[in-house]
């Protein structure tokens, strides 16, 4: 067995033998407990939820008893004196008591004062008709069955639960006969619960069967199904959800009660488990290291060699992997990167080929359609047919661009060098370009040095940088050139005065398809840089945002 093996092995089995033993403890007796105590702590966050609202409804059973069981009222409903309306049901009335409906009827179940209240705004309202004809039409809360009977729970009324008490009006002395009824409701909407939140310390909220959401309808389904009063879900790591139906006034299942619990004690736990992975992580890595140290010199070392060589390595036939003086692990190594390089070159000049075959050809079609239909019937055209046949053309040119972009990415370079300047090769650069106005171009590359390059290929890569420049000056500015010449080196230097770039784009600037325009393949930079190292150069990058971009192209001197 291979060294490498023995080792990889060893620390593998070690790690998984410390770790899945722990792992075993922690869901063997951390897991059940908690998820017991998050059961039990829950299913009791549901019934403090139960027992505030059934409170608060018992506390409006006591408010509407006060006013049904009196003289005022009991006289009110015979004969309707104005006086007691006016003098009773003011807005403090409602706001003191927190109330948003009250409603009175006589033994008929006739309506004989009714008033909505919006506690949020402070604005009187009639309760509407429908609402009026639902409430009349239940009579189940008007069906006092003794004089003192008060009667009270949830209802559904203008599609939101409301909090309704309901008594029997009396005089003061709880004397009959009985003299029809009155109703006090109080919405529980947003406000109300958070309200009742804040004096649980917890978080519930109280919907409609009607209102809820797929997953939810589903839970119903499942409550009514198998009987249960609750049922629990957990939403994430952080959050369980228990949810429990809620019977109307006619004992319908018509609310979900759902109550969001805090998994302070599962997140406990996973603290607790994560506390033995690092454990048994760290005894591992210390092992591991112990390991390495031994084996640094016949497999670490050579193996770094290797991954520094791969970092650095261009899509290029030329490049070869270096001979390295290792073990035998390192030569497999060293053999498949360069079979994968060979393949990998193989299969992209490969696509380059069929790309030029089945979309030249067809460019080519289009560009002499267009070339037809100038010549023919460029006289009939208006300006539109001939803004037209323009916009086809350049499109033709923008799609053959990048045509040959893929085929120069993915080609062998091969360099025709000849024998020439920093300034004549900078003139016939900037000889393509039609200068932007609000752009100023300073040439300060001289004669004197002689350079041995691929002309056509670096005038490639000059013209790249300088698209580049003007795209990063869209609101003007100037692009200065100049060369420097070095000991063994001539340096190209490219300086701009537009938008610059981060750090973290510089980071990913030769990355192929790397781009943060909108149009481009983001592969013209790294076809620059292998023109360049193709030429034994290197090219440098200085940018700062908002101030601009130095592009340094560094290239061999020729004697």
């Amino acid at each position: 067995m291979k060294l490498r093996t023995k080792t990889t092995l060893t620390v593998l089995i070690l790690t998984l033998f410390m770790f899945s033993a722990l792992q075993i403890i922690t869901y063997v007796t951390l897991e059940p407990n908690t998820h017991r105590i998050e059961t039990q702590e829950t299913i009791q966050k549901i019934e403090i939820a139960k027992n505030l609202i059934e409170y608060r409804t018992s506390d409006l059973e006591v408010k509407v008893s006060d006013y049904a069981f009196w003289d005022d009222t009991y006289e009110y409903v015979q004969n309707k004196n104005e006086e007691y309306i006016l003098s009773n049901f003011v807005d403090s009335t409602f706001e003191n008591l927190q109330l948003n409906c009250v409603v009175i009827v006589n033994n008929q179940i006739e309506v004989i004062y009714q008033q909505e209240y919006d506690l949020g705004a402070s604005i009187k309202y009639d309760i509407d008709r429908e609402t009026q004809e639902f409430l009349i039409d239940c009579p189940h809360i008007w069906n006092f069955q003794y004089k003192d009977n008060a009667i009270s729970g949830l209802m559904l009324v203008e599609n939101k639960p409301m909090m309704i008490a309901t008594s029997p009006v009396l005089s003061s002395d709880k004397q009959g006969p009985i003299m029809g009824g009155m109703l006090f409701g109080k919405f529980l909407d947003n406000v109300e619960l958070n309200r009742l939140n804040s004096i649980v310390d917890f978080n519930f909220t109280l919907s409609t069967t009607t209102d809820l959401e797929m997953n939810e309808q589903n839970i119903v389904q499942e409550l009514l199904l198998s009987g249960q009063k609750n049922t629990l879900k957990e939403q994430n790591q952080s959050v369980i959800i228990g949810y429990s139906l809620i019977e109307d006034v006619h004992s319908n299942p018509s609310f979900m009660l759902t109550v969001y619990n805090e998994r302070i004690i599962h997140q406990q736990s996973i603290l607790m488990g994560n506390v033995f992975s690092l454990s048994t992580i760290g005894i591992s890595v210390i092992i591991g290291l112990i390991l390495l140290v031994l084996l640094e010199k016949e497999v670490v070392k050579p193996m770094r060699k290797l991954s520094e060589y791969v970092e650095e390595i261009s899509l290029n036939p030329n490049y070869s992997v270096p001979k390295l003086s290792s073990t035998e692990e390192i030569d497999i190594v060293s053999n498949a990167v360069r079979d994968t390089l060979k393949r990998k070159i193989e299969g992209m000049l490969e696509v380059s080929r069929i790309v030029a075959h089945d979309l030249r050809n067809p460019l080519a079609g289009i560009r002499n359609a267009t070339y037809y239909l100038k010549k023919k019937y460029s006289l009939l055209m208006d300006k539109d047919g001939q803004a037209m046949l323009k916009t086809i053309d350049d499109c033709v040119v923008y799609s053959d661009n990048i045509v040959q972009n893929l085929i120069d990415y993915s080609s062998e370079i091969k360099l025709y060098k000849v024998k020439t300047t920093p300034k004549k090769l900078v003139e016939r650069t900037l000889s393509k370009f039609i200068k932007p106005n609000n752009i100023e171009i300073i040439d300060e590359t001289s004669n004197e040095v002689i350079i041995a390059i691929d002309t056509p290929k670096m005038e490639q890569v000059l013209t790249n940088l300088v698209t580049n420049s003007f795209d990063a000056m869209q609101s003007g500015g100037t692009l200065r050139i100049t060369n420097k010449e070095m000991k063994k080196s001539i340096r190209i230097e490219l300086i701009d005065t537009g938008v610059g770039m981060s750090k973290a784009v510089i980071e990913k600037l030769y990355t192929p398809f790397f781009t943060t325009k909108s149009k481009g393949l983001g592969i013209g930079l790294s076809i620059c840089k292998r023109i360049i190292e193709a030429h034994e150069g290197k090219i440098e990058v200085e940018s700062t945002e908002g101030k601009g971009t130095k592009f340094s192209i560094i290239l061999p001197k020729t004697e």
